[in-house]
């Protein structure tokens, strides 16, 4: 929780569509037959939800006017939102395995974490020249 806080502005975690589409896709996941319960369907569901949304995000970013024009503000602010699909993946992997506690255990979880920081603080927040 100190890394969502320390990075700055902690409304940009929170985008519905991302969150609704990784509810949705990691919800079909429940219905696929198997010995595994809902709960860890739904879970395993989710990151494969997360990374199918990044997936399309990222198709979408470099098919967007912005991209083509070289505008790195949209660029920026579009990466930023398709991250966060994988994000709520993680997230809710995490919430399904360890119910009643919020504990983020494998490191690969994080690993992106970095990466969208550095490229916020050096492309998004950057000076206009």
């Amino acid at each position: 929780a100190a890394t969502l806080f320390a990075v700055g502005n902690v409304g940009q975690y929170f985008d519905a569509a991302a969150f609704i589409f990784v509810v949705v896709v990691a919800g079909f996941c429940v219905t696929v037959g198997g010995d595994e319960s809902a709960v860890s369907k739904f879970g395993a569901g989710a990151v494969r939800a997360g990374w199918l949304g990044s997936i399309i995000g990222i198709i979408a970013i470099f098919g967007s006017a912005g991209f083509a024009a070289g505008d790195l503000s949209q660029i920026g602010a579009a990466l930023a939102v398709c991250t966060l699909t994988v994000f709520y993946g993680y997230f809710f992997q995490n919430w399904c395995n360890h119910p009643g506690r919020i504990g983020f255990r494998p490191a690969a979880a994080w690993a992106w974490v970095p990466c969208l920081c550095f490229f916020e603080l050096t492309v998004i927040r950057s000076p206009e020249t």
